[in-house]
């Protein structure tokens, strides 16, 4: 892409981003609906909307007059959405992608494009776990998984690598640095700060690309108080799902730097993901974005109420991580779970399948929690 059309493109979407808001003033907000009725759920990042929901939704959505469906995932809505994105995580563009995995793949492979094929990893993370070797198998690059056990990749972990490296017999530059935060398998834990602002800049020292898997750092930022653009400032890239926060079916962007991220949906193409039309989830993403601090600050401190209130009773075990995010383990006092869950549900609020030993409930703190008032969700969890 020509530097001309880059900015056409991105004027095109800024355009687009200032009618969407401009018209969504004169709409009633669909979000009230969603945000006011329906079970507590508190199973996932985010509402979790049934498919009548969404269906509804999305018919709310068709009425914006400034809805314009995409090409091939270009365009439209979708490029108001690429622009909101980018603006809120404070990078020159962003990219729809349909899956964080990919979006995850392709932005390892284009750091690593005249550095190296060796990318340093969490050894916890999703792309080095749950990805099926996409990174090695199809752009012959070469993982290396450091900091097993803990959701933090601490810089003498990455001089271990390149003190490795440098005494190898053939030369096999480091490509790029990875972090996830917060950590899935790690209960959604969060990278110490500290470190991931030493690592980063022992990263850049050394010449290295840097990629932050955000899936969920609009979460990780109203737990920690740090703000998405302090944490973005560290990297290249980063990625963030859409479906975590901002409750669409899927969907993912990647953010960085335009001269990086210039071009890239020809690559998106040629991993089969270039979309015939994605504005379902894009126009539903944009939605909610606008206000999403407001909303999951409020759920946050009605979850706090709640898990004060269940750890005074008596009747349950809570685990808060210092280090963590949304996730908090429960274990109420009863012998039988699964029918403790049960009746819970028939109470209007719906939990995860317990597992552990001891067994236990990982609960996520989401916006549900804005559907009922705190006394509500204890009087529901009771024994």
């Amino acid at each position: 892409m020509q530097r001309r059309d880059f900015l056409q493109s991105a004027a095109t979407g800024a355009l687009a981003l200032t009618a969407w808001n401009d018209a969504l003033q004169d709409m009633e907000d669909p979000r009230q609906r969603l945000l006011s009725e329906g079970p507590v759920k508190l199973t996932r990042d985010g509402l979790d909307l049934e498919p009548k929901e969404y269906t509804w939704l999305l018919g709310e959505l068709a009425k914006h007059p400034s809805m314009q469906e995409d090409s091939y995932s270009r365009g439209g809505v979708v490029a108001a959405l690429e622009e909101a994105f980018a603006q809120a995580v404070g990078k020159e563009r962003a990219v729809f992608f349909p899956t964080g995995t990919l979006a995850n793949h392709v932005a390892i492979r284009r750091l690593c494009e005249g550095r190296g094929r060796r990318v340093v990893v969490p050894a916890e993370s999703h792309l080095f776990n749950d990805c099926g070797d996409c990174c090695q198998t199809l752009s012959g690059l070469h993982l290396i998984p450091v900091g097993p056990g803990s959701p933090t990749v601490t810089t003498a972990a990455l001089n271990d690598v390149v003190e490795r490296t440098a005494t190898g017999r053939v030369a096999m530059p480091l490509g790029a640095l990875m972090i996830e935060s917060p950590v899935r398998r790690q209960s959604n834990r969060r990278q110490d700060f500290d470190e991931m602002q030493a690592v980063t800049r022992r990263a850049a020292e050394l010449g290295m690309g840097r990629h932050l898997d955000g899936a969920r750092i609009f979460t990780e930022s109203i737990f920690s108080g740090i703000s998405v653009k302090t944490y973005a400032a560290m990297f290249d890239t980063v990625y963030v799902s859409l479906y975590k926060a901002f409750h669409t079916p899927t969907g993912a962007v990647l953010t960085g730097p335009a001269d990086l991220l210039d071009g890239l949906y020809h690559e998106r193409r040629m991993f089969g993901a270039g979309l015939p039309r994605v504005w379902p989830f894009a126009a539903v993403a944009l939605l909610f974005l606008d206000g999403m601090k407001v909303r999951m600050s409020e759920a946050k401190r009605r979850g706090d109420i709640i898990l004060a209130a269940l750890k005074k009773s008596g009747d349950f075990d809570v685990t808060v991580f210092p280090d963590g995010t949304n996730v908090v383990l429960l274990r109420p006092h009863v012998a039988d779970l699964d029918a403790y869950a049960a009746r819970v549900r028939k109470r209007g609020v719906r939990l995860p399948k317990a597992h552990g030993d001891p067994a236990h409930f990982a609960i996520k703190i989401n916006e549900t929690l804005l559907r009922r008032e705190p006394d509500a969700v204890l009087a529901a969890l009771r024994l």
